[in-house]
């Protein structure tokens, strides 16, 4: 490890540490604990079921991403990269460590790295565009909880989805009215046109877009539902709609690599953003917590994946053609 990555290691410690203190500063802990203990078991059954459920939707979104880009692989090796991927997000000092690691294993299985790296861009990019698109269908159910629309801070909701919603809308139309980023605005030249041709195909694509967008939305319900059955488990009063319309922008912002896999970025946007829906500085990071250790135990299964596959992955499967 040079001194540069050391350097750049010890200051997302200091980031993750500096931001749990910062969210747990005002909170009851005893009262945190003692939920924690009063867990109850069917709930944590229906945690692990949904988490499982949301992984295993994550690996039929990889793979038709990774089938629609040409690249041929087994349902075997894309659980593998993938789980793997899972695993060394939360072991790496960046939430999209795994990334890197999915696009290096998919060019030792002979990929190219362009199109290794393409397709977990487009990844990523379907995930995130439909995690906005599950806020803005979730919305009107929010608006309609009359108990939760009138917490003192719910005012900022309805500007906080407009600029989220408008950006969209531009996004979209932006997809459907440029086949090609303008020459001028950008420098990457083909590298970005082939990054913006693959995210638009994917998108709207009638061919491809409705399974890959029809999944990744599934998946975000997955693991939004697993949020909310931790809210069971640990007796935190939320409304469903708060979770599918507040959660994802948490869950958005704790993928930013200032922190370690997101601990205390994750929690803190947990407290402020359901804090505008009136739910305790408590309750919000207990759910937050729960949902980093979720993650965590997501990435062991990941890592599991990644020690029973071995140190040398078997031959690459032929290019589709």
């Amino acid at each position: 490890m040079t001194l540069r990555s050391a350097g750049a290691l010890l200051l997302k410690l200091a980031v993750s540490a500096a931001l749990i203190w910062w969210v747990t500063r005002g909170v009851d802990l005893d009262d945190l604990w003692a939920r924690v203990g009063d867990a109850s078991l069917p709930w944590l059954v229906a945690v692990a079921a949904l988490a499982t459920v949301q992984l295993v939707v994550l690996g039929f979104r990889w793979h038709a991403v990774l089938r629609f880009q040409g690249h041929a692989t087994s349902a075997v090796d894309t659980a593998r990269n993938l789980m793997a991927g899972i695993f060394f997000n939360q072991t790496l000092p960046s939430g999209i460590g795994g990334d890197a690691v999915r696009a290096w294993l998919l060019v030792r299985r002979q990929v190219p790295l362009g199109g290794a790296v393409t397709a977990v861009f487009t990844d990523r990019a379907t995930g995130l565009i439909t995690l906005v698109m599950v806020t803005a269908i979730a919305a009107p159910f929010l608006f309609l909880d009359a108990a939760v629309m009138a917490s003192a801070r719910a005012r900022y909701v309805s500007p906080l989805l407009a600029v989220l919603i408008a950006g969209l809308v531009v996004f979209y139309g932006a997809l459907l009215t440029l086949p090609r980023l303008p020459r001028a605005a950008t420098r990457l030249g083909a590298r970005a046109q082939g990054f913006y041709g693959a995210v638009r195909s994917a998108l709207i694509d009638r061919r491809v877009a409705p399974g890959l967008m029809g999944l990744s939305l599934a998946g975000h319900a997955a693991g939004l539902l697993t949020v909310a059955a931790n809210a069971q488990l640990f007796a935190v009063p939320v409304a469903l709609g708060a979770i599918f319309v507040l959660v994802p922008i948490a869950l958005v912002v704790a993928t930013l690599p200032v922190s370690i896999a997101g601990w205390g970025v994750r929690e803190g946007a947990f407290v402020t953003a359901l804090g505008l829906v009136g739910v305790a500085a408590t309750d919000a990071l207990l759910l937050g917590l729960a949902t980093g250790f979720v993650q965590l135990a997501q990435g062991l299964v990941g890592g599991a994946f990644w020690v029973a596959g071995g140190p040398q992955l078997p031959p690459a499967s032929s290019p589709a053609t």
